[in-house]
């Protein structure tokens, strides 16, 4: 027996022992992790394990590290798994959750089973200190065996056994746990017929390797309230399915069910009914994630039919393929990085239908909350994120997505309209496709193409305006020589809604009655631009007004805010425009102006048969009442070509252009003058009615270059008048003051010099030149 001693002296060691595992513990728990934290970041495990067999072929891959870590790294680049072939497995989504320092890597389908797979994880992994990982981390694990036997089986139907009031517009398909001979899935494999026996044809049968899922798309709509029976065709001897490996399809797998009344009668079933089709997304004992659903998230979970192998409506293919589309609502995990990680479908769709107080169910199981109102169908849908309030999804979205697009009265949103309405009452997806689209803000048209969709015909054009694609590109009937350019051929740059702003047209009167505004501020089109003062959100003006906002000295330049929209910067084609160039700002300060003159009483605003956007054709002989300047000035002005000797402005036609010089202007079969030679409609004032004054507008044209010509009057050579200052003798001295028409010859202004039969023979001499006997006498200068 031990005595008192020995016992203390055994408890003192217990206690010592004791002491030192617990300074042991915490050198562990304080020491050990600092010592880690100073050094490169590592990964302290993942699921599944190392090596671990047997692993759920849906479940998605965790990785967890020591510390903190940058999530901007988590990306498919730096996470790599592949299969026994060497096939990377693409990412529905891959978060990071600062919480348990965790990253979820979730893959786009299901894993394949009897597979083994690897882990990669880079070095481009860093943490929130920007250190990476010393060496890349590879891990490995095996999916479950799929069965006791090889052969292949049908796992899953849609629809399932026995299910009643199924749309007529739904595809049939049928899920394999092995993967398939796509050649052996076909319309002798693959059939159904009805319940008197007839044959449905089949528009197509298709199947999809990742998800082995074969799908049968009736030609046509079903007949309602009809059982149908469908045969997946198995046989021993190879005529019927069978998987890649070759092995049969034993028996056929036959199932049937029984179509509703309408095409897509609530789509996800009716449950009271049918209260098994609620195992298509849901399992009670071994779901996968919240809700009890049957996969790893949400859009997996709808991707199930909504790939193409169980809805006609194919959500999949539009959100995965970001070669064909370049726009996405950022719906979470597709496994497209293009698509922020922002929505979950659920977000706008209800799974189990939402009723009216009818028990309607509202089309396409729509349904919105904006913080304080649910919503189910009409523009208000998209307003719920897409109005007044900014939602905060992020930072920038406000921003990006161009703020409020409330119009109550905007033309786009009226519901009234045929062209525009569609069952759910949503304007905005006439232009804008629901969840991805080709090109930027959801459309699968680009620029004006997808305004000419629509304004093609007359019909979809306001006030009677006629086919505007027409007037921009004309037809058989009508040739469009001049157009605003919104295809970019001539390297300028406008396009239909620099002018027109769609989410704003139509949101006030342009004028006392008129219904309302065609137009928007080309400067912020979130604004109309209207004459009637007092219009909320409005810029007021006249249509001299309006083009000034692009033909001023600062053209709109690319501008996209909450509070302000420039589709485009405005670039103008490189040519050279009349006189002033395209910039008009002086045309305020014109006499035109002066005079109640707008652009648009001479240029048409989208194409026309004339030059220069010009709304009547150059002026003629046959036009003299009629042409872009007769028209006004025919009383005026137009008498004056009639007279014996004129300017040859009505007999030359076809030979104007924007950029002619003067040598092309005067070259023997060119030659010609037009009214715009002399004078600038746009800038000209009741002070100077030329563009030039005095002898510097003759001379513009009687210039050394056309001497040969006879035209040649400038100063210089052997012309006095010009050369000799102390003459102080001008053009208007002896040619009219008005120099458009006189009736004697060579414009000249006096009869009294006509007289003279020497003037009228002036070029027969030897010389070719002015002699003073030629003004005889009968002048006051050489009398």
């Amino acid at each position: 027996m031990r005595n008192n001693r020995d016992i203390n002296y055994t408890q003192k060691s217990i206690i010592l022992i004791l002491n030192f595992i617990i300074l042991a513990a915490l050198m562990v728990c304080f020491i050990t992790p600092v010592q880690a934290l100073t050094g490169n970041p590592i990964v302290t495990s993942t699921s599944p394990e190392d090596q671990k067999e047997r692993v759920d072929i849906n479940l998605p891959i965790y990785i967890t590290f020591d510390r903190d870590m940058d999530d901007s790294t988590m990306t498919g680049s730096n996470i790599v798994v592949k299969d026994s072939k060497g096939q990377s497995v693409p990412a529905r989504g891959i978060h990071y959750d600062p919480t348990s320092k965790t990253t979820v890597f979730i893959p786009q389908t299901s894993l394949k089973q009897d597979e083994s797979y690897e882990i990669t994880i880079l070095t481009g992994i860093k943490d929130t200190t920007g250190l990476p990982l010393l060496a890349n981390y590879v891990s490995s694990f095996k999916t479950t065996l799929s069965s006791d036997t090889p052969q292949p089986l049908v796992i899953d139907t849609i629809p399932k056994e026995s299910i009643s009031q199924v749309g007529t517009k739904r595809v049939v398909s049928a899920q394999f746990n092995h993967d398939m001979d796509p050649k052996s899935i076909n319309t002798a494999t693959f059939t159904m017929v009805d319940q008197n026996n007839n044959p449905v044809t089949a528009k197509s049968i298709t199947y999809d390797e990742s998800s082995r899922i074969a799908a049968f798309v009736p030609a046509s709509k079903l007949i309602t309230n009809t059982k149908y029976t469908v045969t997946i065709k198995g046989a021993p001897d190879g005529s019927g399915v069978k998987d890649s490996a070759g092995v049969n399809l034993n028996q056929n797998y036959v199932w049937a069910f029984t179509t509703g009344n309408t095409e897509f009668y609530d789509p996800h079933g009716i449950y009271m009914i049918n209260s098994n089709a609620c195992a298509t997304c849901h399992q009670t004992h071994n779901a996968l994630n919240t809700s009890l659903i049957n996969k790893t998230t949400e859009t997996a979970l709808c991707f199930t039919c909504h790939d193409g192998t169980g809805s006609n409506i194919n959500i999949s293919s539009g959100m995965l393929s970001s070669s064909n589309n370049q726009s996405f609502h950022p719906i979470m995990d597709t496994g497209n990085p293009q698509a922020k990680q922002l929505f979950q479908c659920s977000d706008c769709h209800n799974p189990h239908g939402d009723a009216d107080a009818f028990g309607n169910t509202y089309e396409k199981l729509l349904r919105v909350n904006d913080g304080t109102n649910t919503v189910y169908q009409g523009n208000e849908f998209c307003l719920a994120c897409h109005g007044k309030t900014d939602r905060k999804f992020t930072d920038t979205y406000y921003n990006n997505s161009a703020g409020d697009h409330h119009d109550s009265i905007a033309a786009h949103y009226d519901t009234t309209n045929s062209i525009l309405d569609s069952v759910t009452k949503i304007t905005c997806t006439k232009c804008h496709t629901s969840h991805s689209g080709k090109y930027t803000q959801l459309t699968d048209q680009l620029e004006e193409n997808l305004c000419l969709s629509c304004h093609n015909n007359q019909a979809n054009s306001h006030s009677g305006q006629g086919n505007i694609q027409e007037q921009f590109f004309g037809s058989s009937t009508v040739t469009i020589i001049s157009k605003h350019d919104i295809t970019s051929s001539t390297e300028g740059k406008v396009e239909c809604t620099s002018c027109h702003g769609s989410h704003t047209v139509g949101a006030a009167s342009l004028s006392e009655g008129k219904a309302y505004s065609d137009l928007s501020d080309p400067q912020n089109t979130k604004n109309v631009f209207t004459t009637v003062a007092g219009t909320p959100n409005a810029t007021i003006g006249n249509m001299t007004d309006f083009c000034l906002r692009c033909h001023g000295d600062n053209p709109p330049t690319a501008a996209r805010s909450a509070i302000q929209v420039v589709p485009f910067s405005i670039i103008f084609p490189q040519t050279t425009f009349i006189n002033s160039g395209w910039n008009k700002t002086n045309y305020q300060s014109s006499i035109h102006f002066s005079n109640g003159i707008s652009c648009n009483q001479c240029h048409e605003p989208h194409g026309s048969s004339n030059p220069r956007l010009q709304s009547r054709p150059e002026d003629n002989s046959t036009t003299s009442t009629s042409g872009e300047c007769l028209s006004c000035h025919s009383n005026d002005i137009g008498p004056s070509f009639n007279q014996t000797s004129h300017h040859p402005t009505l007999e030359i036609v076809g030979q104007h252009q924007d950029t002619e010089t003067v040598s092309s202007k005067l070259s023997t079969n060119n030659r010609h003058a037009e009214c715009v030679d002399c004078h600038d409609p746009h800038s000209v004032t009741s002070g100077a009615l030329t563009v030039k004054q005095g002898n510097d507008l003759c001379l513009d044209c009687h210039t050394q270059s056309t001497k040969g010509s006879g035209f040649t009057k400038e100063a210089g050579g052997d012309n006095l008048h010009l050369t000799k200052p102390e003459h102080n003798i001008n053009c208007s001295d002896c040619h009219v003051k008005t120099p458009h028409g006189s009736p004697n010859p060579k414009l000249l202004s006096t009869t009294s010099i006509d007289s003279n039969s020497k003037i009228v023979s002036i070029n027969s001499g030897s010389t070719n030149s002015w002699t003073k006997e030629s003004c005889g006498t009968v002048t006051e200068c050489h009398n």
